[in-house]
């Protein structure tokens, strides 16, 4: 990975805690603020384009070749997830009360009358004709993302580790800092004062996407239909990720 770590990617699932996992780097003094990177231009280029020490934060779905491209230029990532069901819960709200512009806004306000059927469309995934919208069900939308796990030269994070207990959250912030900075120019730094102020740093709520920021909230809007139809299209993928032992939940 190189001798130094000039740039670091973020990247994860919509709805995964993205900025939160942000903010947790930016605590580190020596990092700042870069840009989103879009999927609509050459990932490469935006990549390239961007300043030492920055924090490059987007919605990557892992591709061997961008691996290639990161590890050739010793650029560092995270990789953070969520449980589905909460992404799910968390997409729903987004959509309706925080991104006026997103493409399913209309069909989520106009077309759908409910959070009922809102959250089911999400797991079965959905097609809408008259705006040519299609969606895939829940494992679909997870499975590109689900490489970077596995991915030797990434640090893979459960969003829940950053919102549970303090013990937690310095446990999860002492992995990233030892995968950031082991082998680096960084090494100067005290980690410990550096861990403490990435752990201060963790502000949800001055995140513009942020609404509850807690896991599992699903509890409190699936109904009896919604955990059949998601056992059916996405058990599986709970039990791959670790949320899940079995079906009986």
């Amino acid at each position: 990975m190189g001798e130094k770590a000039s740039k670091v990617l973020i990247t994860s699932v919509p709805k995964c805690g993205t900025h939160l996992l942000k903010q947790v780097v930016l605590g580190a003094p020596f990092y700042k603020r870069g840009k989103w990177i879009s999927l609509r231009e050459s990932i490469r280029e935006q990549i390239d384009n961007c300043h030492d020490q920055t924090i490059m934060v987007g919605h990557l779905e892992y591709s061997e070749e961008i691996v290639r491209y990161l590890n050739e230029k010793g650029i560092r990532r995270l990789f953070i997830y969520r449980d589905p069901r909460d992404m799910l819960i968390s997409y729903v709200f987004y959509v309706k009360e925080i991104a006026p512009k997103h493409e399913l806004r209309n069909y989520f306000l106009h077309v759908l009358g409910s959070d009922e059927e809102r959250i089911m469309k999400l797991i079965t995934g959905f097609h809408y004709q008259e705006e040519n919208l299609t969606y895939g069900d829940l494992t679909l939308h997870y499975q590109p993302f689900l490489p970077w796990i596995e991915d030797k030269g990434t640090l893979a994070l459960r969003f829940e580790d950053l919102v549970s207990s303090n013990e937690c959250k310095e446990q999860t912030i002492s992995k990233i800092a030892d995968y950031l900075w082991h082998g680096s120019t960084f090494d100067q730094y005290n980690k410990a004062v550096l861990k403490k102020r990435m752990l201060e740093n963790i502000r949800p709520s001055h995140s513009g996407t942020f609404r509850k920021g807690v896991s599992g909230d699903w509890k409190n809007y699936f109904t009896a239909q919604h955990k059949s139809v998601f056992k059916e299209v996405a058990g599986q993928l709970l039990i791959d990720l670790g949320y899940e032992k079995d079906m009986d939940w």
